[in-house]
């Protein structure tokens, strides 16, 4: 199984990826994780220091060695910013250490852990990509691309999925073993509760979370 962690944040609200990378070298210090070099983007291994000088001129990266691969941009379509980081090989990993350092940064929104390989598939519609893998499709319900040739004009219908994940203003629609909720989420969804009236996730995604409740641990989070 290959582990993801994926933390959303409020659009913009990190001015400086370099200060991302440097807190995730912190928690990889602090974990006894920590590489001498890492592979950044198609720049070939550096430093850490070299890395972080890169990225005062970045707005986004992707950064890997053995064990990680780190990957941080923004979605301007989706109002967000996010980091996603992958586990290479199979260790033990507190990902709630990994949330108390990076949610210091910029605005956090929420965070949720998942087997890559399972969401890839839940979210996957191509025909073509189940026919490669060798793997059986016939079972699962279908629908027009609504696509012009030479485009595919059948694909799966991922849409009932419930590992699904769904760019929405602000945020993502999905949902994980472990899911991490700061302020900004409950900005999103209007609790009423935290003094919070910045409009409302989509419908569906509160019944997603409620429905799921019994597969899930949520974690509230606040950075101090």
């Amino acid at each position: 199984m290959q582990e993801e962690l994926r933390i959303i944040y409020k659009y913009k609200s990190i001015e400086e990826c370099a200060d991302i990378w440097i807190a995730i070298c912190s928690v990889l210090k602090q974990e006894n994780l920590l590489s001498e070099k890492y592979e950044i983007d198609d720049r070939g291994f550096k430093t850490i220091d070299k890395i972080a000088k890169i990225l005062n001129d970045e707005t986004n990266f992707g950064i890997e060695d053995q064990l990680f691969s780190f990957s941080f941009g923004g979605v301007a379509a989706a109002k967000l910013q996010q980091l996603i980081i992958s586990l290479e090989q199979n260790i033990q990993i507190n990902w709630d250490i990994w949330i108390e350092k990076l949610s210091k940064y910029g605005k956090f929104t929420y965070a949720w852990k998942y087997n890559a390989n399972f969401s890839y598939w839940q979210n996957n519609d191509s025909i073509d990509s189940y026919k490669r893998h060798g793997l059986s499709y016939e079972h699962l319900p279908i629908k027009p691309s609504g696509q012009s040739l030479p485009f595919p004009q059948i694909v799966i219908d991922t849409s009932q999925n419930p590992g699904r994940q769904i760019f929405r203003t602000g945020y993502v629609e999905a949902v994980g073993s472990t899911m991490w909720l700061g302020d900004g989420f409950f900005e999103l969804i209007g609790d009423q509760s935290r003094s919070c009236q910045k409009g409302q996730l989509d419908g569906g995604y509160r019944n997603k979370i409620r429905n799921n409740e019994d597969k899930v641990t949520r974690r509230v989070f606040h950075p101090g």
